[in-house]
């Protein structure tokens, strides 16, 4: 709420600040009634986009958003304080737009290496864990099937992870399944897990 406020006062008074939006989907979006049903809906949301113009975020149901309410971890949101702060005291806007455009550049640059770090480490600490506990059952959720139907994308639940599995019999989003460690490296990223049947 603090972040659509925020972009609806920017724009209404023409305050440069960076947007945040999100084009619709190409088609309509499934019911979700589970998990298996967020996966598919995930899957066909398209990537948020940043502007200096205000534009819809599809996911949020907003006309315009920017992210504002966090300047202690972002820099954009740092920024939009800057902004708007300097607006209220009738003072210079501290930057343009043509500045905010550079910035955005650098700092989507930055963000994106910072979120692929970030899911790395995680996935390093998993995969620990699936080498620590080879020899446990762990139940996965389907999310996706294959075309060929011969394998696809599960969550292990007790680790919010997604893995690829080979299926030894026909199966659909939704259903639970057991899996079990073949082999796991940690430090290669890799994963290789069965279908116990």
């Amino acid at each position: 709420l603090a972040n659509t406020i925020a972009a609806a006062f920017a724009s209404d008074h023409q305050i440069p600040v960076i947007f945040t939006s999100q084009p619709p989907p190409d088609e309509p979006l499934p019911p979700q009634t589970n998990l298996a049903d967020a996966y598919a809906i995930l899957r066909k949301l398209k990537k948020a986009e940043k502007s200096t113009s205000p534009a819809p975020h599809t996911s949020l149901g907003v006309s315009a958003y920017v992210q504002a309410s966090s300047p202690l971890r972002r820099y954009g949101d740092l920024l939009a304080h800057y902004q708007i702060k300097a607006f209220l005291k009738n003072g210079p806007l501290p930057f343009g737009r043509d500045e905010l455009v550079e910035i955005m550049g650098h700092q989507d640059a930055v963000s994106a290496e910072a979120s692929r770090m970030e899911r790395n480490r995680t996935r390093y600490w998993q995969l620990v864990y699936l080498s620590e506990h080879g020899d446990e059952i762990f139940d996965a959720l389907v999310l996706a099937v294959l075309d060929n139907r011969n394998g696809g994308t599960v969550l292990l639940p007790s680790l919010a992870m997604r893995c690829n599995v080979a299926f030894q019999t026909r199966l659909a989003p939704g259903d639970v399944i057991r899996t079990q460690v073949i082999s796991v490296n940690p430090r290669k990223d890799e994963l290789h897990l069965k279908h116990v049947v």
